[in-house]
């Protein structure tokens, strides 16, 4: 009673199990899902639970404590089996590990399963019901099972029939944990059994009939690496597969393909008669093998033959598992050159040209790699290498197909992904995308046009996505550093509006503003790098100037906001419009001097709200006639609040307009009801600069141009003064 697969299974549960999906950290929450149903519903999918565990291997922040205990009952009712242990070998050791589990409470747990998984494996049940009832934190254990105890009765009488025909009824007792009315009850009518005075009577059937048997297990695996074999018996070649921990040493051969690579299917066909020709690519895996057994290797691994391409999930396994010392792919030298310790260079004729350790430094200037991630091959250090330094050593590369160029990258960021050929650029995108949610490195927004010429569709557009639309844009990003841990970054997560960020945006050129990423190059620590930003509307910003990562020196600052980076460039018409624009945009500014700071000014509403910017501004782009109004309140002396509105617009013959008025007046009541044409007939009409509020506070706007940018309108706020009101 494996339960390997149920007799029924969801669809959308299959199509995890076998397809890319068991890869994507998003179908963890449909199996937890799956984990629940079967406790409430009494059967067991033992291999849609492995599927789980892996995923939990895979995404460790993802774990539930719950649904891995809950797991672990649920295969403990499939004994004898080695369910329970391949579950409990798929759990993350991290998660059990003392000096690392967020409590002490699970490997506790673990261990309480253990034992009873021993005691039923060991069919020691009237220890086993002892042990159940010995200790609370078992049935807190068990509660969700459904059923659990009759589960495991009828498992053991299921087991008892296979061996006996008749037994003592106090001994069936002690085994079922149960005895008098229960147990009789239990016997007669669950199992079928009948009872004559203290023995219980099993009818026959095949299993318990006196004859020869042989039970065989076949136990699927699903994480394994095929690896070649020069058998020392005879002179072929063979391909064998290993259980991941039984895995043997080998060496891996890195290379770029040709034409006439041998694939899978090709070696298992077998290797070329002496009369036929033989290939480049039989030359290489012969060479190959030749220069393995030499240094001491039985095995060798070679991408073109030892992974089934055919196979998408094992292709997708092969590349997500990258350092787990298994993850290679074909022609990828990328991550071939960082991820082994050791590494021998040979050239076309198969002469040693020297070794990883004694030509770092070379590699490190040809490609652009660090230095100590290619001599230490240290995880660790790669992990803290700026995200723009990694995209720059990508640059330059080319790959067989699109997507690629960001498949080989997933293990050097340490995220994972479906591969999904035919997606073109987009794979780059999700990339980006991945790697943002694992860290808050604003340096994945550091890069700029390539130096070298590139042709893509950003060629039309005049406002981009914050995001590179490959790894050639980062070429020049190799020198760059964070100024400070990543701790202190904001941070920012990816939302279907765009990069969601809380920043204190400064005003340089409006409406285009500069964003630092808190980065610098090396050789210039004193110049803060950034990017600039164009607001497109909805608090949303789009990049510009792409062919610069600029050094900006900070103007004023606003207080700090939420705004959305722009993933996806607007299009050609949108672009246009924009650019066309030639309405007027309104820059508010308040004073901050100490008449200004005893009011404690802040703004109740703002219509229209899409309009306004982190910036402070309201934005008209190419409107004709444009309204914009925002309601405030005041804090003046013992405590009295007053309120007020201004109001700023212009329309086709007039020119633009200011207008403030106090709270009570019909331009404030039209403004607390949103009634943008009130308003905009009442401001036009008064056009009153100054107002004087319920608290004695004189308020004064005024209308300025900017020198620099005609477009930009200043709207000055300032307080003349807070009188001292009367004593009462």
């Amino acid at each position: 009673m494996d339960s390997e697969d149920p007799q029924e299974r969801p669809d959308g549960i299959t199509n995890i199990i076998n397809g890319l999906e068991r890869y994507n950290p998003e179908a963890v929450g449909n199996l937890e899902d799956y984990v629940r149903h079967q406790c409430e519903n009494r059967y067991t999918d033992s291999n849609a639970n492995r599927t789980l565990l892996k995923l939990y291997q895979l995404n460790p922040d993802r774990v539930k404590d719950e649904v891995i205990t809950n797991i672990l009952v649920k295969a403990l009712t499939c004994f004898p089996s080695p369910q329970f242990s391949l579950a409990l070998h798929l759990i993350p050791p991290s998660v059990l590990a003392p000096a690392n589990t967020r409590n002490e409470e699970l490997p506790e747990a673990v261990g309480k399963l253990r034992l009873l998984n021993d005691q039923l494996q060991g069919s020691q049940y009237a220890r086993f019901w002892a042990t159940l009832d010995s200790d609370d934190l078992y049935a807190d254990l068990t509660t969700d099972i459904e059923g659990f105890e009759e589960l495991v009765r009828v498992r053991i009488a299921t087991l008892v029939s296979h061996a006996y025909r008749e037994i003592d009824l106090p001994i069936l007792e002690q085994w079922l944990g149960m005895d008098g009315d229960a147990a009789k009850k239990f016997i007669t009518e669950t199992a079928g059994w009948a009872i004559e005075g203290s023995l219980v009577k099993i009818p026959k059937n095949p299993e318990n009939e006196a004859k020869k048997s042989e039970v065989r297990e076949d136990v699927n695996v699903d994480m394994f690496s095929r690896v070649i074999r020069r058998a020392w018996e005879e002179t072929a070649l063979q391909l064998q597969e290993f259980l991941g921990s039984q895995t043997p040493s080998y060496a891996i051969l890195s290379h770029t393909w040709g034409d006439d690579e041998i694939t899978f299917a090709d070696f298992s066909r077998g290797a070329p008669a002496e009369t036929e020709v033989v290939t480049n690519g039989w030359v290489k895996i012969m060479q190959t093998c030749k220069l393995a057994i030499a240094q001491g290797y039985e095995y060798v691994w070679i991408d073109t033959c030892c992974i089934d391409k055919s196979s998408s999930s094992e292709l997708t396994e092969a590349i997500n598992s990258m350092y787990s010392c298994r993850w290679f792919s074909r022609g990828w030298t990328l991550q071939e050159l960082i991820a082994p310790k050791d590494l021998d260079f040979y050239d076309f004729s198969w002469t040693l040209y020297g070794s990883k350790a004694s030509l770092y430094a070379d590699i490190a200037r040809v490609t652009g790699i660090n230095e100590n991630v290619l001599r230490t091959a240290s995880r660790d250090l790669l992990a803290e290498i700026p995200v723009c330094q990694k995209m720059s050593w990508a640059a330059g590369r080319e790959t067989r197909r699109p997507e690629d160029i960001a498949y080989s990258l997933l293990g050097i960021f340490g995220v994972h992904m479906p591969l999904i050929y035919g997606e073109g650029a987009n794979a780059f995108l999700r990339l980006q995308k991945k790697i943002i949610k694992s860290t808050n490195d604003l340096t994945i927004l550091a890069w700029k046009t390539p130096p070298k010429p590139v042709t893509d569709v950003w060629n039309y557009f005049d406002y981009y996505s914050v995001l590179a639309p490959s790894p050639e844009y980062f070429a020049e990003s190799g020198d760059i550093v964070s100024t400070e841990d990543l701790i202190y970054n904001p941070d920012f997560s990816i939302t279907n509006k765009g990069i969601q960020i809380m920043v204190a945006l400064p005003a340089v050129y409006i409406p285009r503003v500069f964003l630092s990423l808190r980065c610098h190059y090396r050789s210039r620590p004193e110049e803060p790098l950034g990017i600039y930003l164009q607001f497109v509307g909805g608090n949303v910003y789009n990049r510009v100037l792409i062919d610069q990562i600029s050094s900006e020196v900070e103007r004023k600052k606003f207080p700090e906001t939420s705004i959305f980076l722009g993933t996806q460039p607007l299009r050609p018409d949108s672009a246009r419009n924009l650019t066309r624009s030639r309405g007027h945009d309104f820059c508010f500014e308040f004073s901050n001097d100490a008449t200004m700071s005893e009011l404690s000014i802040n703004i109740v509403s703002t219509h229209p709200q899409k309009r306004w910017g982190a910036n402070c501004v309201f934005y008209a782009y190419d409107a004709l006639s444009f309204i914009g109004f925002q309601v405030y309140r005041t804090w003046g002396e013992r405590g009295l609040f007053a309120g007020f509105v201004i109001a700023c617009g212009f329309g086709p013959g007039c020119e633009p307009w200011i207008c403030i008025e106090a709270e009570g007046s019909d331009l404030y009541d039209a403004a607390e009801g949103n009634d943008s044409a009130r308003v905009e007939e009442l401001s036009r009409k008064l056009s009153e600069d100054e107002v004087t509020l319920k608290n004695n506070a004189i308020i004064r706007v005024k209308l300025e141009p900017y020198d620099y940018n005609p477009r930009l309108i200043h709207v000055g706020v300032r307080a003349l003064s807070v009188q001292t009101l009367p004593s009462v």
